[in-house]
């Protein structure tokens, strides 16, 4: 018997963040996009504690809403229950559009 279920398995997609969401921290879907002044980082919304979705940014941190785990806006874990990073993703601009296109798996 297994002692955990399996997660069910669903394709990769994209995510298209709109060129005018030119907020330092936005929120669409599973996904966090966060803008400095020379780049653009964007992370899987999903705590790496317990995998709460994370929907806020306070005093400029990622705040996990379920057990308190604050991230950097870099994804490095501020204050724990969380001890990994948050989950770097792959991103591209498209070209047509000015979107931010981001892989999400």
């Amino acid at each position: 018997m297994l002692s955990r279920q399996a997660r069910a398995w669903r394709p990769p997609r994209q995510v298209a963040i709109p060129a005018d969401a030119m907020d330092p921290v936005t929120f669409v879907d599973d996904v966090i996009v966060c803008r400095g002044e020379r780049d653009v980082r964007v992370f899987s919304a999903r705590c790496t504690h317990l995998g709460c979705r994370i929907t806020q940014a306070s005093e400029g941190l990622l705040v996990c809403p379920c057990h308190g785990s604050k991230f950097r806006m870099d994804g490095s874990v501020a204050n724990g229950p969380a001890s990994r990073p948050l989950e770097l993703l792959p991103h591209h601009t498209d070209p047509k559009t000015g979107a931010l296109v981001v892989h999400v798996s």
